[in-house]
């Protein structure tokens, strides 16, 4: 993460110019999003990986309502300010970890996110579930690997049922829906067989509702094809700098 050595990701303060600009892209989202979904109601998730607490507080103010991290150490340099900066403004923004969670990064999470969507196996829903307050209800989704690919996280498209029943019986957790990142080559092939998987898994676990899939290249297709939740960064806030 050599980008956290070279930005500062805690800065509050961007000019007038990059503020507009980044207002005027979250519009320009919402009204394809909306023309996608034809009247059914559809979540934008900005996608916040390597965005600054000003970048993102002008997502915010723009209309975002969820932001969408990849990583923990954001989290924790960014969302105690963006929280502080949100009840100054009188707005709120609940934050999802759409990234990969190791073991021993589930403690310091809980605190700041309000879902996890990534989820692979039954084992990591169980080792979150032992660490949630018992006075809590976690939202997760289970991430499902559509494509196949080697370099993408996620469950086998064949483990996922089984998977979802019994993560939906663990104490603290609410399975409310299903995530996957598709092959660009068969993005809608991905989002359809999440589709129905979902419809399967909804059979018996009612919660499991929802489908995160699409992000700025094929956000259209997405929700084409059911997605309830869209994960956008690009068209938001530009190509990043850091990877």
């Amino acid at each position: 993460m050599a980008y956290m050595d070279n930005k500062d990701l805690a800065n509050t303060e961007i000019s007038e110019r990059r503020e507009k600009e980044i207002e005027e892209a979250v519009s320009k989202v919402m009204e394809a999003v909306d023309a996608a979904a034809k009247g059914r109601p559809v979540r934008v998730v900005a996608a916040t990986k390597t965005r600054d607490v000003g970048e993102v507080m002008a997502a915010i103010r723009g209309g975002i309502k969820v932001i969408g991290e990849n990583r923990v150490q954001e989290l924790e340099e960014k969302m105690p300010l963006i929280s502080a900066e949100c009840q100054k403004a009188g707005i709120s923004v609940s934050a999802h970890l759409i990234g990969q969670l190791q073991k021993n990064k589930i403690a310091k999470v809980l605190p700041l996110v309000d879902c996890i969507e990534s989820v692979e196996s039954f084992d990591k829903a169980q080792e979150i579930s032992e660490r949630v307050p018992a006075e809590r209800l976690l939202d997760i989704y289970l991430e499902v690997n559509e494509s196949g690919e080697e370099s993408k996280s996620g469950c086998r498209h064949e483990e996922a049922f089984d998977y979802a029943r019994s993560i939906s019986s663990l104490p603290g957790l609410k399975l409310v829906g299903l995530m996957t990142v598709a092959d660009p080559a068969e993005g809608k092939a991905c989002f359809e067989r999440l589709r129905e998987l979902r419809d399967k898994i909804c059979a018996e676990v009612e919660t499991c509702q929802r489908l995160s899939m699409g992000m700025s290249g094929d956000f259209g297709e997405a929700i084409a094809c059911g997605a309830t939740d869209v994960r956008i960064g690009t068209a938001i806030f530009g190509k990043r700098s850091f990877k």
